[in-house]
This record gives C-alpha cells, sequence and structure tokens, in this order.
C-alpha cells in the first residue's frame, strides 16, 4: 500500500490540546450525525484539521507546513478520536475499518479473489 505520512514531534502535544472533546460536543448524538461523519473528509479539514494547525501555530508558537499527505492523516487521525469521544468504542472501530487504507485496498481487491486465488488456466 502508499507510505504513510510521518509526524513531526509537535504532535503528540499538540493532540493533547482537549481541543478533540471541543470538537465532539459540538457534534449531534443522532445515528445520522455518526452515519454522515464517518467519511466526512471535508468536514474534518474544515473542523479539525485546520483549526488544529491554527492552534499549534499559536499555542506552540511553531511555524507549521504540512503538506497534503500529513493533513489527510491527520484528518483522519483526529476524526477517529472525535468518534470515540462522542459515540464510544464501536463507533472508532466502525471508523478505523471504513477508512484504513489497507482495508479499503484489500475491498477493492476482493472482486479479484476468486480469480487470484484459483487454478492457474492453462496456457
Amino acid at each position: 500500500m502508499g507510505r504513510r505520512a510521518e509526524f513531526p514531534v509537535w504532535f503528540s502535544v499538540a493532540a493533547d490540546s482537549g481541543y478533540i472533546i471541543a470538537v465532539a460536543a459540538l457534534l449531534p448524538p443522532a445515528a445520522s450525525a455518526r452515519e454522515a461523519w464517518m467519511t466526512d473528509v471535508p468536514g474534518w479539514q474544515s473542523l479539525l484539521v485546520v483549526p488544529f494547525l491554527q492552534r499549534v501555530r499559536g499555542r506552540l508558537g511553531i511555524q507549521v507546513a504540512a503538506d497534503s499527505t500529513v493533513q489527510a492523516r491527520l484528518g483522519r487521525i483526529l476524526a477517529v478520536r472525535v468518534a470515540l469521544v462522542r459515540w464510544g468504542a464501536d463507533a472508532a472501530e466502525e471508523f478505523l475499518v471504513r477508512n484504513d487504507d489497507d482495508i479499503l485496498a484489500a475491498l477493492k481487491a476482493l472482486p479479484e479473489a476468486p480469480r487470484l486465488l484459483g487454478a492457474p488456466t492453462p496456457r
């Protein structure tokens, strides 16, 4: 699969800032909100990543430049934490299954499984 984006050392400090709990509290508890959150990539970026990076710059005084790969991974990491806080462990696990690059690649390849695992065809 693809290479994962490496996070800088400031990430662990910034991730413990209480921001996740604040965002989670804004989301409705309804099942429909949970379902929408699972795949809301633009929402993760606007509600989580952009403000998170602004907070890092402001509170830690660090000039943060995150490329699109880092921002995408950051969005998934923050979004799964929001799902855990807002809807519980089952929601976090569902989020991970639905957004893991390796699982998505495997599911995409699954229709090919019979052909890939079948007996070799004579030439």
